[in-house]
């Protein structure tokens, strides 16, 4: 790139800071975060595209102060200008050399050495390689638009594992009491059972070289959208289906919520509010979203009358009123076979409890001091309070098997 090419792009880029500003400033905490991500994002591009600029202005300046043409004697003679090898770019036409000028540099261009062929390899003419460019800025994980099952749970703090109340049965006896009534007033009973909720660790690594931990750019993207990315589908993926004996079980994996059995006949949507009606019976209070794969998202969202009309139930991200969360983690696939299957609930029956903030730290493994290798480290440590299990509604597949693909 050239300097000119260089100054427009971070212009571009400033540009889109004021905007990003303000969403960071949002009440809407998923906006701020996906904001001060991007500008994390934008402003390493800035750092490391004002880092290039020096290095090209001077060798801007370098060619110009040569003249931008070969470094030889001047004879006065007319020179060609048609170049066959990198020796006939520096020494210039044989018929007009008159001895090579000491102590000079002759900056060359790579795609002139060898001959600007395009995208082939190796120039005969020149008896040069094509060089390769190597673009060192790494690729965005983007997850915006995504809200797992996750993120639509209450969460609190904990110091370890929780030993907690979890109402099992409710026996409601209130009645009227008349004034003078012999006897006393009804009695009504809760059974409540002792559950502990385990804490565990979640954590995963990544090696990186000794060169991306000097660049801004490419360790906040690999923080960003490997090590911080990473850990938030796993947590998803635990607070769901998690199993570990002695960490997180996760809500599909509790003996005590509720299951629905499909009725033959009935969609994707008659599922879902048939769940609605089964959640409110069992605890008295309205759940309020539902979540399934994108798959059956997918499914629902095209579902059609008689007539071919779209019926349209997902309008506005919400259907029967509740709003609709897509979670990957509801696909589930054993063998040959994917299970698609549909959660109903209110999120305030079960707590998302973080004991230790995500951590991230620098160390070394096995050979990496000799191979100029760091590894990254991330890791947090959660436990899942689940006291009201009767509000989620579990159906292990809202569409028919199919294979995986």
């Amino acid at each position: 790139m050239t300097s000119l090419e260089i100054r427009n792009s971070i212009r571009k880029l400033r540009e889109q800071l004021p905007a990003l500003e303000a969403d960071a400033r949002s009440a809407d905490s998923a906006t701020s975060d996906r904001a001060r991500l991007e500008m994390a994002r934008v402003g390493g591009n800035i750092d490391a595209l004002e880092e290039s600029l020096d290095a090209v202005l001077a060798e801007e300046a370098d060619v110009r102060a040569q003249g931008g043409v070969p470094v030889f004697g001047d004879s006065g003679r007319a020179q060609s200008t048609a170049a066959r090898d990198v020796a006939s770019m520096v020494l210039g036409p044989r018929d007009a050399f008159g001895g090579m000028a000491v102590d000079r540099m002759v900056p060359i261009r790579a795609e002139a050495a060898t001959g600007n062929t395009g995208n082939t390899a190796y120039n005969p003419d020149m008896g040069l390689f094509q060089p390769t460019e190597e673009r060192r800025g790494l690729p965005v994980y983007d997850m915006t638009g995504l809200s797992p099952f996750l993120s639509t749970l209450q969460t609190g703090t904990c110091d370890g594992d929780v030993k907690y109340y979890r109402a099992t049965k409710m026996a409601n006896n209130a009645a009227t009491f008349k004034k003078g009534q012999a006897g006393d007033k009804a009695e009504s009973s809760i059974e409540w059972t002792p559950v502990t909720a385990n804490m565990e660790i979640l954590a995963h690594w990544v090696p990186v070289s000794k060169v991306d931990t000097a660049r801004y750019s490419n360790l906040a993207t690999i923080i960003n959208s490997q090590l911080m990315v990473g850990l938030q589908l796993k947590r998803d993926a635990a607070a769901l289906w998690g199993d570990t004996t002695g960490g997180i079980k996760g809500v599909c994996k509790d003996a005590a919520i509720s299951k629905y059995t499909k009725k033959d006949g009935d969609t994707i949507a008659d599922h879902a509010r048939r769940m609605i009606t089964k959640s409110v019976m069992a605890t008295g209070m309205y759940p309020d979203h539902v979540c399934i794969s994108p798959e059956a998202k997918e499914a629902m969202d095209l579902l059609k009358d008689s007539d071919g009309t779209y019926l349209r139930l997902t309008l506005g991200g919400t259907t029967w009123g509740l709003p609709v969360v897509e979670d990957v983690n509801m696909a589930q696939t054993s063998g040959s076979t994917t299970k698609h299957g549909m959660l109903v609930y209110n999120s305030h029956a079960a707590t998302w409890l973080t004991a230790d903030q995500t951590a991230l730290s620098v160390g070394l493994v096995d050979r990496q001091f000799v191979n100029n290798a760091f590894t990254l480290l991330a890791e947090s440590s959660h436990a899942l309070m689940v006291p009201y299990p009767e509000s989620f509604v579990l159906l292990d597949d809202c569409m028919p098997a199919q294979a995986s693909a």
